[in-house]
């Protein structure tokens, strides 16, 4: 008789290989090609707001089935269910398929697939949680990634019902994995978690998508791809093979592949270019128009591989994360200010209303919490997505941020010198708030200018200055920088966004009652535009390396005097034409100024337009 101890083995033996058949029975038999994952989310027509689910496979006959059966529940209940007859070919094969829909709601729905023998049903697989809806990425460096930055509270965490009620309809999958191992699954969404984490969203990213799911009744999948202290060459696509895993442009676009969604993402919303600054991330400064380029380049690029984004969320960078200063800063900002104004898919917001933390080191203010950061940030892109791409009109215009529209001189003196500058700013039908001093974030290009205070009234900003000694003319342009750590000092509008950081916008001159006159200085000329067709006036290329082209339309004919001048109002080039009544084109040879920033003044009779324009390197 053998010992107990072998019979307990063979007994266990016999077991394992009864529980490793009876596991392998089903798969041996019964093939699936297509089924949902547990959390998966499949995007929705927009027209009929349903997603279709695909299940298919392949039966053997050896399985014995007569049918396979598919039940489909709705938040546990079933829903459907929906028995398909097999017929097996003379290999003894059968295929089998399932188009089953599923509303875009806040439901989850459960697809459980049997094979039917003498009526018996066999489970062959099940996936649960799964819903349909919209897709959208997150790009950037830190500030995308945005994880928890602090302890966890309540208040700080993401995930935290009181913050993302809707969390669970909140998708992700993957992660944005540097090394492409991410998991090959889906998840609810995690707010707080590192960027190569499953189910990373950015704490902003999870407050949007609750936000959106809330507002639409519509579940949401985020694809977070951003990467920490990564300047934007890191993330431009490798074009001979878009898919590269090398890059983080080629994962981002295999995850979102894999995941069933490249053709059904909605928006993307890009955080970035504290390290295009010159600093402690990046040795070398980024220009705006580098910066515009490149930014343009990946546009192009995404619009080719997601043939359904259509819409771009950009938010301007605040000053910190161990640049050099704020005017470095401030070359990226006007490029993300630039991007919105030239374009109708870009819509820029400024960050500038947060509070930075200290993050010690080189770094010092960078990032932010949730409260007071990402948040705000969060609550400030959602209703200009639910705008843009879901057609709600009933938001007042200061869901987006307060931007300026052009500068004149609001005070000349009889002497010609002028001592206010007249900012005006978009009209939001808002109430416009200055908290602290901002009159240091100010600054007065083409000499030196002392500015003693900034007030706002109504729409307009009201900068009062005086020249410094040893200058001579009036100030040409004004820029509008930056500052870490709070948001005061800030301009902010009703709805709490912040004045957008600007560069070189151009002042032209006005009249300020029976004190003001025609000032002496061609760059100081007082301005009386009657001719109603002064918004065609155009300039291109720009920046321009050897011919400047100048369209300019007007309603006679007449004398049209042409002036090139620096930003310190030095007359460097000027012509006479002859212009007819409609359009006309004229050239202007640019190819002896130096690389930067000039002038076009273009004067007839009393009307004097001046546009701004750069000049590059051949």
């Amino acid at each position: 008789m053998e010992p107990y101890s072998r019979l307990r083995q063979r007994f266990l033996k016999s077991i394992s290989l009864y529980l490793w058949l009876a596991f392998f029975t089903v798969p041996i038999f019964a093939q699936v090609n297509n089924f949902p994952k547990d959390y998966q989310l499949y995007p929705r027509n927009l027209s009929t707001n349903k997603g279709i689910v695909n299940i298919s496979g392949t039966l053997k006959k050896t399985s014995g089935y007569s049918a396979v059966r598919l039940k489909v529940y709705r938040d546990n209940l079933l829903l459907t269910t929906t028995n398909l007859n097999i017929s097996y070919n003379k290999k003894g094969n059968a295929n089998y398929s399932f188009n089953s829909e599923i509303v875009a709601e806040l439901a989850n729905y459960t697809f459980s697939l049997f094979g039917v023998r003498s009526g018996i049903e066999t489970l062959i697989k099940t996936a649960g949680n799964v819903v349909a809806g919209d897709a959208y990425i997150i790009q950037g460096q830190s500030n995308a990634v945005a994880n928890l930055r602090v302890s966890t509270t309540f208040e700080d965490n993401a995930d935290d019902p009181s913050n993302s009620p809707n969390r669970g309809f909140v998708r992700v999958y993957g992660s944005g994995s540097a090394t492409s191992s991410y998991t090959k699954a889906w998840f609810i969404g995690n707010g707080n978690v590192w960027f190569d984490v499953d189910g990373n969203t950015g704490q902003w990213g999870m407050r949007l998508g609750s936000n959106i799911a809330g507002s639409r009744n519509i579940p949401v999948a985020i694809f977070n791809g951003a990467s920490p202290g990564e300047a934007i060459s890191y993330f431009i696509r490798n074009d001979a093979n878009p898919g590269d895993a090398n890059t983080n442009y080629g994962r981002l676009l295999n995850r979102i592949r894999e995941a069933g969604l490249k053709n059904n993402i909605r928006g993307l919303i890009w955080y970035q270019g504290e390290s295009d600054v010159l600093g402690f991330l990046n040795a070398v400064q980024t220009t705006t128009q580098q910066y515009k380029a490149a930014f343009s380049g990946l546009i192009s690029d995404w619009k080719a591989d997601f043939p359904g984004l259509s819409k771009f969320f950009m938010f301007q960078i605040r000053y910190g994360c161990g640049m050099s200063n704020a005017d470095n800063c401030l070359k990226i900002q006007e490029a993300q200010r630039q991007l919105d104004k030239e374009s109708n898919e870009i819509v820029t917001i400024s960050a500038a209303n947060t509070t930075q933390i200290f993050d010690g080191g080189v770094l010092n203010y960078c990032h932010f919490r949730f409260v007071d950061g990402y948040k705000k940030i969060g609550d400030w892109v959602t209703p200009l997505i639910l705008r843009d791409l879901y057609n709600v009109t009933s938001a007042p215009p200061s869901i987006e941020s307060p931007e300026p529209v052009s500068a004149s001189f609001s005070i000349v003196g009889a002497d010609g010198v002028a001592s206010q500058v007249r900012l005006a700013l978009k009209d939001q039908s808002s109430l416009f708030t200055i908290s602290g001093d901002i009159s240091p974030m100010f600054r007065l290009d083409g000499g030196n200018y002392t500015i003693s205070s900034v007030a706002v009234s109504g729409n307009n900003v009201l900068v009062n200055f005086s020249r410094a000694p040893g200058t001579t003319t009036n100030p040409a342009s004004i820029s509008y920088r930056g500052h870490d750590i709070g948001p005061a000092p800030v301009l902010t509008n009703s709805n709490g966004l912040a004045l957008v950081n600007f560069e070189y916008i151009p002042i032209s001159q006005g009249v300020t009652g029976s004190s003001a006159k025609n000032i002496g200085s061609p760059m100081e000329e007082v301005a009386r535009v009657s001719n109603s067709m002064i918004t065609g006036v155009s300039t291109y290329p720009n920046p321009v390396t050897q011919t400047m082209v100048i369209n300019y339309p007007t309603d006679k004919s007449g004398q049209l005097e042409l002036k090139i001048f620096d930003l310190y109002g030095r007359e460097l080039s000027s012509k006479k034409v002859h212009t007819i009544s409609g359009q006309n084109q004229f050239r202007m040879d640019v190819s002896t100024l130096k690389q930067g920033v000039y002038i076009l003044q273009m004067r007839k009779e009393m009307q004097v337009i001046t546009r701004r324009f750069l000049v590059g390197t051949n």
